[in-house]
Order: C-alpha cells, then structure tokens, then sequence
C-alpha cells in the first residue's frame, strides 16, 4: 500500500472534495497545492464524481465556485504549471500521481464504461487544450528517478498508450496528507 495514503497528517486539517479542488487551483503555495493533489489521490481511483469534478473545474463549468483564474488557468492547467516547475521532487511527484490517476484508463473495462469515457475526455483536455505533451517535455528534461519514470508514462498515455502504468505504484514519501472528508454529509 502506498505509505501516504495511509498516513493522518498532524499538520493539515482534513479537506472536502471542493476545498481540495479551490487549493489546487487558487492555493498560494504550490506545498498546499501539492497536499490538496495528494488528498484528490487517496479517493480518486475509480471515482466517477470526483474525476467529472476535476475535470470540470479545469474547464471553468462552475463559475458560482471560482471558475477559471483571471489569466485563464483552470485546475488541470496549473496542475502541469506546478509539474514542470522547479521544487521539492515530492510535490512534483503528487502532481505527477494526480494526473497518472486522471488519466488512468482501466483496462478490464471498454471504452463505453464510465470512467474510461472520463479518463478520455481528461486526456482529450490534457492534448489539445492544455498542451500538456509540451509541458511533459519540459519535465522530463530534468527530472530524474520515479518522477521521471511517471512523466513518461505520463507522456506514452498521452500519446494513446490508455494501459501503460509505472514500473512502481508507490507514491512519494509525503511530509502530510491531509485526510478527505466524507462525501455523505450525514457522517459526524
């Protein structure tokens, strides 16, 4: 199991789905943007909700909850901003983890399965809206190790390889995870 995922932070209080969505885009540090990727990861896998949310926060369709930044970045965008830029090689790595999980098309499923239509469509967004394979470039020039090995993947999915996975499913070694809060608003 991957360590972070498993670990409670004393440091970060616990997030919502939408306060990890706002910090991605508008948080100041790219450290609170790296814990809110990190926080999306621990839930994201094979959620439906959670990906069409990230998915459509990075196309500004909820203008009532922030929308677009006024240059015109939305959540995946800044997402490849904080991944080819300069900074701790963890943080490089949640960025790389969240969008290894958006991007993960599930390879038991077709493509009329739900998920795999989504994780289609965020590669559709990553290729030619964002330009993600430009960005991925940039990365992969200087990175080295697992953040590396996930640019790659990262880029050969891009490119049309849906199934292709890193060697290794282990995440960084995080100072903090906050924990995700439940989506049922009757749990206490």
């Amino acid at each position: 199991a991957v360590l972070w995922l498993k670990r409670r932070s004393t440091v970060l209080p616990d997030v919502s789905v939408p306060e990890a969505l706002y910090v991605m885009t508008r948080g100041k540090e790219r450290f609170k943007r790296a814990a809110g990727a990190r926080a999306l990861c621990s839930i994201i896998n094979g959620e439906v909700q959670v990906l069409e949310e990230v998915l459509d926060e990075s196309q500004g369709k909820h203008p009532e909850f922030g929308g677009v930044l006024p240059d015109g970045r939305g959540l995946l965008s800044v997402t490849l901003d904080d991944l080819a830029a300069t900074g701790p090689a963890s943080e490089t790595e949640a960025f790389a983890d969240l969008l290894l999980a958006c991007t993960a098309f599930d390879a038991a499923w077709d493509e009329t399965d739900e998920w795999n239509e989504l994780t289609m469509k965020v590669v559709q967004h990553l290729k030619d809206d964002l330009h993600a394979l430009d960005r991925i470039a940039v990365l992969e020039r200087k990175a080295s190790g697992s953040v590396l090995e996930k640019a790659a993947v990262l880029r050969q999915r891009l490119q049309g390889d849906r199934t292709m996975k890193p060697e290794s499913i282990e995440g960084s070694e995080c100072l903090d995870v906050p924990m995700m809060l439940s989506m049922n608003t009757r749990v206490q």
